[in-house]
């Protein structure tokens, strides 16, 4: 008879919340709840996730665990990667679908801030070609500024905002299917900051900047970075928010070693480990006997461990699992937890449709060249459609950060696209470093340093001086003018004066150093091929001259004069300058010298390079082809800076830089490479993205007439190398080999530059 008494109520309360239901819809599941947690006097549980960058992977496992000991939880607040993992199960991303999303996250990329080269206009790519190293610092009122963090956030963001689409729309957190409270550190006076409205991906930005990595977020006038500092383990507000019980999750924050701390941003690292170790002492202390603390055992699995996601999940699922005794009194019954889970799990993302699209006001950047990016003329479009505008904006190369908000008003649906042009901005300084060493040879270094100003008038006009010491000193302006707003068409006069040396070999041997002092006026004309490259026609006027410096005699000639006409076609798909995986490149470039405008000598330069790569899982095979011609009739002397230069690392790798300075050439490389993923750590420190080792086979068939005792015929050569793409540019180890014993030992920092 008591059974009988007892099933009355729970069938009563199970028809009064279908009938609910089904009279109002969804929308009233949260009524249902709330009727579930007062017949089942179940308390309401606070999930409270900690900090620790990848570690706080550990937090999906747990979040998994829960819900298979049939534990709901009514609200969650979480600091740096648990606010992530919390407000993204929040907004209702159903458990499993965050597990396949985190481990089809490529959490390299996501921690970087290079540019989607694909996406980079023409003009772009040729300063990301390796000649400048990859810091870019500003000038302002005649003092260099620097980035306020080595990661600036954009592809972060991304990730955050394609996690987030549920909440689309949504500006306070306690709207989520479940509420929702993440925690950040006002960097400008210290002080706690809870963050429960807004944009999702933003605050989750701002909770897991961590200093002197990832560059501030800035929120309600307020400059934010990581919540780790202040609060790593917010008990006291998951109290506040809604917790009978507190269930915390401690990742623990294991201090670097002394060996781990060698740079800037390792010991930022250490500081924030130091703080965030202190204040969950803190908050461990506020945790009452009725309260859970789940403890996962993470050992070797660090901060960076983004890459050990599954071996994560086990952990906090272990975790839970050691606790289960504590846990189980806030279990519920199947049906009354699948109500709960309904009200959870948002299976389909949010539709939301825009009625109108603003641009936030910019200090520099034309806004209508944005226009074309977000296509605001098309009424009524989707959210998830303009998300994809974010990144095509932020290719352009002006930003540092681009945002796409969503709001309501007066009934209609607001995007609000956001660029945040760089704080060091509009004009930039970067430096750059080239460095070739081989066994035997002289070493070749070059520093360089680029001074470009942006947005010189409302064309988008830029203007880039670069200065170049060492194996040459030059100075190089250019001016480039586009014909109209964001016009494809342009014109670019431009500036070179330089001074430059190259060996002379007859045979094996280097028997002399020319010297070449030229200065230069051009004046080109163009227009970009899309985004994959661009083509220029244009005029030369100048003189030059050369001495022979090192020699059986030491001499010089007169200043000659220079007159030609140019053209060069460059269409370029790589996706990266150097050490590419995939795409193809082909260049051709025409100089012919002519007496009838002035010059001294006759002759017509033409080369074609072409390039094509294709990559299979982590294994890249590429092939080069080149083919150049000279038609001359010049002295040695006269002639030696327009021959084709042939040697050098994957130009005949067992040959040293230059050894060949060639009229005709046919040459072809077969190469691979293997692609391995870097130390998480160096990636987030941004000090190398890739590293590499692979192999070529290189022939190259010869005609050269300078130098006597050189036949000319095919000459072959093989290299072994392991390289990297690193903080200031592409490095390589390799060991070429050529015919007869040649061999070469290389290293190479940077790559060379010839200012044109």
């Amino acid at each position: 008879m008591r059974a009988h008494t007892l099933q009355i109520p729970h069938i009563r309360f199970l028809l009064i919340a279908w009938l609910a239901i089904w009279a109002s819809g969804f929308s009233t599941f949260s009524a249902a709840e709330d009727a579930l947690a007062v017949a089942s006097a179940r308390p309401r549980v606070a999930l409270v996730l900690s900090g620790g960058g990848a570690r706080g992977l550990a937090h999906i496992g747990v979040i998994r665990e829960l819900e298979r000991m049939r534990i709901p939880v009514d609200c969650i607040v979480g600091t740096s990667m648990g606010g992530v993992v919390g407000g993204v199960y929040a907004a209702g991303m159903p458990i499993a679908e965050m597990e396949q999303t985190t481990l089809a996250i490529d959490w390299t990329r996501a921690f970087q801030d290079r540019p989607d080269r694909l996406a980079m206009r023409a003009r772009r790519k040729k300063d990301e070609n390796g000649h400048f190293a990859l810091p870019e610092f500003g000038v302002r009122n005649g003092e260099v500024v620097s980035p306020a963090g080595v990661i600036y956030g954009q592809n972060l963001s991304e990730v955050l905002n394609h996690l987030t689409r549920r909440a689309i729309g949504i500006q306070r957190f306690e709207q989520f299917p479940i509420p929702f409270k993440t925690v950040a550190t006002d960097i400008a006076t210290g002080h706690r900051v809870l963050l429960d409205s807004g944009p999702l991906p933003a605050a989750l930005r701002a909770t897991m900047s961590v200093p002197t990595v990832m560059a501030p977020v800035e929120v309600d006038d307020k400059l934010l970075i990581d919540g780790g500092l202040v609060d790593n383990l917010p008990v006291s507000t998951g109290r506040a928010l809604c917790g009978d019980v507190v269930v915390a999750v401690n990742l623990g924050t294991p201090l670097l070693t002394r060996k781990e701390i060698g740079s800037a941003v390792s010991v930022g690292l250490q500081m924030v480990n130091i703080l965030t170790e202190q204040n969950v002492r803190a908050s461990l202390a506020m945790l009452s006997p009725g309260d859970v603390l789940v403890s996962p055992v993470l050992d070797a699995l660090t901060s960076g461990s983004f890459d050990q996601a599954q071996p994560l999940f086990r952990a906090g699922e272990a975790a839970v699992r050691s606790v289960a005794a504590q846990l189980e009194r806030l279990a519920v019954s199947p049906e009354q937890f699948a109500l709960w889970k309904a009200r959870h799990d948002l299976a389909v993302e949010r539709d939301f449709y825009v009625d109108e699209i603003r641009i936030a006001p910019m200090k520099t950047v034309n806004p209508q060249v944005l226009l074309a990016e977000i296509k605001p003329e098309n009424a009524n479009q989707s959210a998830n459609s303009l998300m994809d505008s974010t990144t095509r904006v932020f290719q352009r190369g002006d930003f540092e950060r681009v945002q796409l908000n969503f709001s309501q008003e007066d009934g209609k649906n607001i995007a609000l696209l956001e660029p945040k042009e760089k704080s060091w901005g509009p004009d930039y300084l970067r430096f750059g470093l080239s460095m070739t060493a081989q066994t035997g040879e002289r070493t070749s270094f070059n520093m360089v340093l680029g001074y470009t100003r942006t947005w010189l008038n409302r064309y988008g006009a830029r203007w880039q001086n670069v200065l170049q010491v060492g194996e040459k000193n030059a100075v190089h302006s250019e001016f480039l003018q586009p014909l109209a707003l964001d016009s494809p068409w342009f014109v670019a006069p431009r500036f070179l004066a330089s001074v430059e040396q190259s060996p002379v070999y007859f045979g094996q041997a280097q028997v002399a150093r020319i010297t070449r002092t030229q200065n230069l006026m051009a004046l080109e004309a163009g227009t970009e091929l899309g985004k994959s490259g661009d083509v220029r026609i244009g005029a030369e006027f100048g003189r030059e001259n050369y001495q022979i410096d090192i020699g059986p005699a030491v001499q010089g000639t007169d200043w000659a004069p220079l007159r030609a006409i140019t053209a060069r076609l460059d269409f370029d798909t790589l996706d990266k300058a150097h050490f590419p995986t995939q795409g193809y490149r082909a260049v051709l470039d025409v100089h012919q010298s002519s007496s009838a405008l002035g010059a001294k000598t006759d002759y017509l330069r033409t080369s074609m390079d072409l390039t094509a790569v294709q990559t299979w899982q982590q294994n890249t095979f590429n092939m080069q082809w080149m083919y150049g011609t000279v038609e001359h009739n010049a002295s040695v002397n006269e002639s030696l800076f327009d021959l084709i230069p042939m040697g050098g690392f994957q130009r005949l790798s067992g040959y040293p830089v230059g050894r060949f300075r060639v009229d005709q050439l046919a040459f072809v490389r077969l190469g691979y490479q293997r692609n391995i993923a870097p130390v998480m750590g160096l990636t987030l420190g941004g000090i190398v993205s890739q590293t590499y080792f692979g192999a070529s086979l290189e022939a190259a068939q010869l005609r050269q007439t300078y130098d006597v005792s050189t036949a000319n015929g095919l000459y072959k050569s093989a290299a072994l190398f392991i390289g990297a793409d690193t903080l200031l540019g592409p490095t390589a180890l390799s060991l070429g080999v050529g015919e007869n014993g040649q061999r070469a030992l290389w290293f190479s920092v940077g790559v060379p530059w010839t200012l044109k």
